[in-house]
């Protein structure tokens, strides 16, 4: 097998290991903390939505910021009451920033340098939270 052929493969192994897709929803019924959900609301001035949708993602992960833009995209065209937020942990906040330019991202994001997020929401997980903190619910692994 060729030096080319070798780098191939392992790359995409590389990929399948690193960006899996086990997309796994979790079940409904559990409250977010009321600490998080004003922090959320704090952050996010502008909401006078029902429902909150939150991309809780790796911010140093190109993959990642693709699917919030889909997201994104998605959520404007929905009918119901929904606002996204982007919440994000970052090695590099200017590069992340830079990068939520260039997507030319609208919607409110929150970068999560103290990780303080992680203790309620999971890494790489959609969440949807109601006006009453409920969790509508969340897709881990997405």
């Amino acid at each position: 097998m060729s030096m080319i052929k070798f780098a191939g493969v392992f790359f995409i192994i590389f990929l399948q290991i690193n960006c899996n897709n086990d997309s796994k929803v979790k079940p409904l019924g559990k409250k977010i903390d009321k600490e998080i959900y004003d922090l959320i609301m704090k952050e996010c001035l502008s909401f006078t939505h029902k429902k909150v949708l939150v991309y809780y993602m790796d911010g140093d992960c190109s993959i990642c910021i693709g699917k919030a833009k889909e997201l994104e995209s998605n959520n404007e065209y929905s009918k119901d009451e929904t606002k996204f937020v982007l919440m994000a942990v970052t090695n590099n906040i200017n590069l992340f920033k830079n990068n939520m330019l260039v997507a030319k991202f609208r919607s409110c994001v929150i970068i999560d340098q103290s990780r303080e997020y992680n203790t309620y929401l999971p890494l790489h997980s959609v969440t949807t939270i109601d006006e009453d903190k409920n969790i509508i619910n969340q897709i881990v692994n997405y």
